[in-house]
């Protein structure tokens, strides 16, 4: 399972919350967005589905 976190290690909140439930960032894309004067970095971050990468999910 993939999430998709706008404006990077500044989104706490989104952080906080995906962490608690066992997603773990995969991969990070710097400066692709510009809001408000600044780039913004986005994260991804990844949960595996059931047991892991070689089982199904229940």
């Amino acid at each position: 399972m993939l999430a998709i976190i706008g404006d990077g290690h500044n989104n706490a909140g989104s952080l906080a919350i995906h962490k608690k439930f066992g997603f773990t960032v995969a991969g990070q894309l710097r400066s692709v967005g510009y809001k408000m004067g600044d780039w913004r970095d986005t994260l991804i971050m990844q949960r595996a589905l059931g047991d892991g990468d070689w089982t199904l999910p229940e």
